[in-house]
C-alpha cells in the first residue's frame, strides 16, 4: 500500500518509525492494507455508498412483499 499510494519502498533505508507510522495512519480507505485487515476502512467511500444502497433496496423489497420472510 505504501508503494502504491506514496511510491515508498520499505526496502530503502532512511525512513524512521515515526514517519512510517504517519504514512500508514493516512492511507486512504479501500487501499490494499485496509482491505487485508478488514473493518470499516476496508471499504472506500464508494463501497460504503454501495452497501447503503443495497441495504435500502433490500428493505424496500421486504416492505413490498408485506414484510414476510421466504
Amino acid at each position: 500500500s505504501l508503494q502504491a499510494e506514496y511510491g515508498v519502498r520499505l526496502a530503502e533505508p532512511g525512513m524512521g518509525a515515526t514517519e512510517l507510522a504517519d504514512l500508514v495512519a493516512h492511507l486512504p480507505p479501500g487501499c490494499a492494507l485496509w482491505r487485508d485487515t478488514g473493518g470499516a476502512p476496508a471499504l472506500s467511500d464508494d463501497g460504503h455508498l454501495l452497501r447503503e444502497i443495497i441495504y435500502r433496496l433490500e428493505v424496500a423489497d421486504w416492505h413490498a412483499i408485506g414484510g414476510k420472510g421466504p
